[in-house]
């Protein structure tokens, strides 16, 4: 081989490798569905001239591809009638606005949504957007982070909420409630103003799923709140950042087993589906188990065990993954005549 035939090889060689090196790097996490989830890209800053204080009110749609779901006549456009609110450092936005001041979880940008109005159906923004591809019928981890906005005393809730549909949905009449069920609640009321909170669930699919809706779907009867005084309670609006939405793999604890002799194992057989690579797998309780981090122990329990197979994300990526677990239990059946008795005196 020549030196020009030589330094071509190398040349394809060197790019075939950095192509196999970029795919397995990839291949190490898994992928977030929601695009624009921290808000960082706009096709438009987001500012009102004059009143710096309101930049980013009204403004959701900005932050492309999100929009709240308020249509209306006026040239018929998600952002000629939505209010719910995009903060951006560009539009000097954050951390100061008009609801209050927070710093981003990530980046530059948030969002802010009014939740309702107290005692209402009504008052309701919501913000969504389409995901990269369409919900398959597996599970999906669903996580976001929301700070409770500080200016106005608004209201803290517990009616915090991520839907999903086959298509995009339309506030047809004004703020009012979308009657959506389809996705994750939110249980524990929601106060802190200083720090972010993760909100996380899974979500089991029925596939076909393209559109995610965040906001407040409950009736304002069954909302639970901290208003403790009715006459001045009025809103509740908080700030929303990083976004996910991460189809997690099937995991299995396989079947247990009997011992009924001494010092005889049982053979674990667990499985991941879909497992990536920042996955370790972990067993307990610890006892009589050969390894807890491999997906086939041995079990050698002196007592009838439940053992249960999870995994842990090394990534700190995908929250839910804590919340995947399952259980398999070995039998100890040992005959009483197997047993060697105590020594008499």
């Amino acid at each position: 081989m020549n030196k020009i035939s030589n330094k071509l090889y190398r040349t394809k060689l060197i790019v075939l490798l950095s192509t196999f090196v970029l795919f397995s790097f990839f291949a190490k996490t898994q992928l977030n569905l929601v695009p624009n989830p921290s808000f960082e890209i706009y096709d438009t800053c987001p500012y009102k001239a004059g009143v710096p204080n309101y930049s980013g009110i009204d403004q959701i749609c900005y932050a492309t591809p999100w929009f709240q779901p308020a249509k209306c006549t006026l040239n018929n456009s998600y952002c000629d009638c939505g209010s719910s609110d995009f903060f951006h450092y560009c539009g000097n936005a954050t951390p100061d606005n008009i609801y209050g001041y927070q710093y981003p979880k990530s980046g530059l940008g948030y969002a802010g949504i009014g939740l309702y109005f107290f005692n209402s159906n009504d008052g309701r923004e919501y913000i969504e957007i389409k995901l990269n591809t369409k919900l398959e019928n597996k599970k999906y981890c669903i996580s976001f982070f929301v700070s409770l906005a500080d200016e106005y005393n608004f209201i803290a809730t517990n009616c915090i909420q991520a839907r999903f549909t086959n298509d995009t949905v339309t506030q047809s009449n004004g703020w009012m409630k979308l009657n959506l069920n389809e996705g994750i609640d939110n249980i524990n009321i929601i106060s802190d103003t200083n720090n972010w909170v993760l909100i996380k669930g899974i979500y089991n699919a029925k596939g076909g799923e393209s559109f995610m809706t965040i906001g407040c779907f409950d009736d304002y009867q069954i909302v639970n709140d901290n208003c403790s005084d009715s006459p001045n309670c009025g809103y509740s609006a908080y700030y929303f950042d990083d976004f996910g939405v991460y189809e997690l793999p099937e995991i299995s604890a396989g079947l247990g087993g009997e011992i009924d002799t001494l010092g005889e194992n049982v053979g674990l057989q667990a499985n991941c589906e879909g497992c990536w690579n920042d996955l370790v797998y972990r067993w307990w309780p610890s006892a009589g188990l050969s390894d807890t981090t491999i997906l086939n122990p041995n079990a050698t329990p002196d007592v009838t065990t439940t053992y249960y197979f999870g995994l842990i994300d090394t990534s700190e990526t995908v929250p839910c993954i804590v919340d995947l677990v399952d259980s398999v239990t070995v039998f100890v059946t040992i005959p009483q005549d197997t047993v060697t008795p105590p020594p008499t005196s």
